[in-house]
């Protein structure tokens, strides 16, 4: 009695601990990796590969095919409509209805882009397949791909020091995850303009991600979105390191061996290097003039 008991307890705490461990991937998560230039310099965990889906013309194929530098990619009137499939003909009134992105697996957006898009954006994650999943967006197209991140953080009245950290012109990195897949529509003329960019990461299947939250996640993770926002913002200089002063001259298509380290020939000189007609040039007060 006694040992069932114990298997009991058991079971019941590796079911407990289990259930509440965290996700590899989260907002959150996706936040810290935002301003941890620290991280380019590791493998990622877990790994991940970033497609693009975008308004790219489909006659362009392959350079051996004919059309390879078609570029009606978004202007409006293109003779094959930019998107991965029309879900429904324009007709009797109503615009055309088209795929935009269709993913499986667990992933995350982490950048869109548009010049100009009007119509309207549907994002769904972790769809069913039967009209389900979490709708996180439905409005105005390049407001999802150019400022989705200054339009989340006023809904979620968080008052902040730079509404505008994640975007750059015409573009938004304000990260979303999706545990399961994400399905993405358009719905809109096709003789307006409509670029667009979507970046994904796909993760390997089984990766724990927990999918965004529109009306929590921004509030749960505000503190991260601080820290992103000022690493973005106000980024650091670094450490201070010990500063070497180097002199030599490197000759055309030559190397130059100083010290205890090597410095090759740049295609190009930076600013703050001085270079001489003959490509001769002294070098600057650190490790390289790249």
């Amino acid at each position: 009695m006694d040992a069932l008991v114990l298997t009991g307890l058991a079971l019941l705490a590796a079911f407990t601990l289990g259930g509440a461990q965290e996700p590899a991937v989260n907002t959150g998560t996706l936040l810290d990796e935002m301003a941890d230039l620290d991280r380019l310099a590791r493998w990622p965990a877990p790994p991940y590969r970033t497609i693009q889906f975008s308004s790219y013309d489909r006659r362009s194929t392959t350079p051996e095919a004919p059309g390879w530098f078609s570029n009606a990619d978004g202007f409006g009137g293109e003779p094959i409509p930019g998107f991965l499939k029309v879900l429904r003909e324009p007709g009797d009134g109503k615009d055309g209805l088209y795929s935009v992105a269709d993913v499986r697996g667990p992933g995350a957006i982490v950048r869109g882009w548009s010049a100009g898009m009007g119509g309207k954006l549907r994002v769904t994650l972790d769809p069913d397949g039967e009209g389900g999943g979490l709708l996180i967006w439905d409005g105005k197209a390049d407001d999802f791909l150019c400022r989705r991140s200054s339009t989340l953080l006023k809904e979620a009245g968080l008052v902040l020091d730079d509404l505008d950290a994640f975007r750059q012109e015409d573009a938004d990195y304000l990260p979303i995850p999706f545990a399961r897949g994400l399905k993405v529509t358009y719905e809109g003329p096709l003789n307006a303009l409509h670029f667009y960019h979507l970046q994904v990461r796909l993760y390997p299947e089984g990766t724990h991600v927990r999918s965004f939250d529109r009306s929590r996640d921004l509030k749960e993770f505000e503190g991260k979105l601080r820290a992103a926002i000022a690493g973005l913002s106000r980024p650091s200089a670094g450490t201070e390191g010990e500063k070497v002063a180097l002199e030599g001259t490197i000759e055309p298509g030559k190397s130059w061996v100083g010290p205890g380290r090597r410095l090759d020939r740049a295609p190009y000189v930076s600013s703050n290097c001085a270079s001489s007609p003959n490509h001769s040039m002294p070098l600057c007060e650190a490790a390289s003039c790249a």
